[in-house]
């Protein structure tokens, strides 16, 4: 139910309106079966959030990378050489299927570095190279 309220405000002297003023208001009583149905969509969205996190994590674990039970991880040791980056090792060692920034974080955990540090000529680093048995 809508109800409009309007109210005039008028000069004290001789009574000509100086604003006009028109409001809507717009009262709605809040019942119990308005209540359950906000609180019903509330359940709905969150059930389908959830779904949709499910679907994700399990395509995760499906989809993820493929390494086997057959495939074996191997550290090796690389000496940096002149124009080396992290970038260009991680290419060259890395395996195919893997993308080259999750072998550089791999990298930089084995070797306790950061992603910021310099790489100098004849340094060494532990590199992980994925061999199939």
């Amino acid at each position: 139910m809508m109800r409009y309220e309007y109210a005039m405000v008028m000069e004290a002297a001789n009574g000509t309106p100086l604003v006009e003023k028109r409001v809507l208001s717009r009262r709605r009583r809040i019942t119990k079966e308005s209540r359950g149905r906000a609180n019903a969509k509330l359940r709905l969205i969150g059930l389908i959030v959830l779904s949709v996190m499910m679907i994700g994590l399990a395509g995760n674990l499906l989809f993820g990378p493929e390494v086997s039970a057959a495939d074996e991880v191997n550290i090796i040791t690389v000496t940096i050489g002149s124009g080396d980056s992290l970038w260009s090792i991680a290419d060259e060692y890395g395996s195919d299927e893997a993308d080259v920034r999750d072998t550089i974080k791999e990298i930089t955990e084995l070797n306790e570095l950061n992603v910021q540090d310099s790489l100098f000529p004849g340094m060494t680093l532990k590199v992980p190279v994925i061999s199939e048995n």
